[in-house]
Order: structure tokens, then sequence, then C-alpha cells
């Protein structure tokens, strides 16, 4: 169980990288003293962020995904009352958890 501040030091949470090519044509015609140029020119950007924000068992709590592995947030009641989130890499933890084995879903929930 890790608190926020020290997640967010272990996993470099700035860690993004990202690619860029910008070019295209250009024309140049002149006579003397008088020139004309004629351009264009596009540029693309791919940008990969290992390390984001998202709610991903439901549970009204921001969870933190980083590089595939998901840190389930939870909150915790410290010994003077504060109420303190948690992160964890097992959604069991947390009030809502995922559910990922066929067999311990309830099927008369589904009508089935």
């Amino acid at each position: 169980m890790e608190n926020l501040s020290k997640l967010l030091v272990s996993l470099n949470f700035s860690a993004s990288s990202s690619n860029t090519f910008s070019g295209g044509p250009a024309i140049k015609a002149g006579w003397q003293y008088i020139m004309a140029t004629v351009a264009t020119s596009t540029s693309r950007t791919t940008t990969k962020t290992s390390v984001y924000f998202s709610d991903v068992n439901g549970d009204g709590l921001v969870d933190i995904v980083s590089s595939g592995k998901v840190y389930f947030n939870h909150i915790e009641i410290d010994e003077q009352g504060h109420a303190i989130p948690h992160f964890t890499l097992s959604s069991a933890d947390t009030p809502s958890p995922i559910i990922y084995d066929a067999k311990k879903i309830d099927k008369n929930y589904w009508g089935g």
C-alpha cells in the first residue's frame, strides 16, 4: 500500500515521449531585387503517455495507470480521523473490486 506522493515519485508521473515530423515543399522565384516564395508545411506529432489517471473500477475514485499496471485508489482513515487516499495493485482492496473469474459472477443477478 502506498500513499499518493510516494507513488507519484516512484512512477515518474510526468513521463511521456513524443515524435514530431515537420516539412513541406517550397518554391522560390525572383528577378534582380524581387523575390517571391510559395511554401506549404505539415506537421505530425505522436505522443505516448505511460502514466495517467482513470477511474478503472468505476468507484468514483481516480486510479493511476502506469505502464499497463493499475494502482487502485481507496480511502483509509488515519489515527486523527483524516481520509487518506491509498493505492494498491489489487482492486480487491477497494469497495468496487473487479470480478475477473466467471465462476464468481452471480448468475441470478443477470437473470441466467
